[in-house]
């Protein structure tokens, strides 16, 4: 889980082994300005996926400016593979994974006068090396 803090530079991260049951002790998690965040499943290996994925959007700053999404391999301890999606202020974001396994990114820009969808595929999350 990835919780919204009121304040401070950085969100939450919980986890549970038991399906929601019960959560661990909330540790730091993302480093940003408060702000609605999205963290989302995408890939799952014991579902017949490569490995484990987990996306995660929010500004990267300062404050509410560069949508950002980040890529974790381990459940959330640590996050790679930034990628800038706008380089613009950008506010609350959310995620989905579509049919096609392409991700969708809902988002606030314009100063709160725009909600934008931005359509993300693999090659944008994780570009090869040349």
């Amino acid at each position: 889980m990835d919780i919204r803090q009121q304040g401070g530079p950085h969100r939450w991260l919980a986890a549970s082994s038991d399906g929601g049951r019960t959560w661990s002790e909330p540790r730091p998690g993302q480093p940003v300005t408060p702000v609605c965040c999205a963290i989302e499943r995408y890939t799952l290996k014991s579902a017949g996926d490569d490995r484990d994925r987990l996306l995660w959007t929010g500004p990267l700053g300062p404050g509410r400016n560069k949508l950002i999404v980040r890529t974790s391999y381990d459940e959330g301890q640590t996050f790679a593979h930034q990628r800038l999606i706008a380089d613009e202020p950008a506010a609350y974001s959310d995620l989905t994974v579509l049919k096609d396994k392409s991700v969708g990114v809902l988002w606030e820009r314009g100063d709160y006068r725009f909600i934008t969808f931005t359509r993300l595929n693999r090659e944008f999350l994780e570009p090869t090396q040349p």
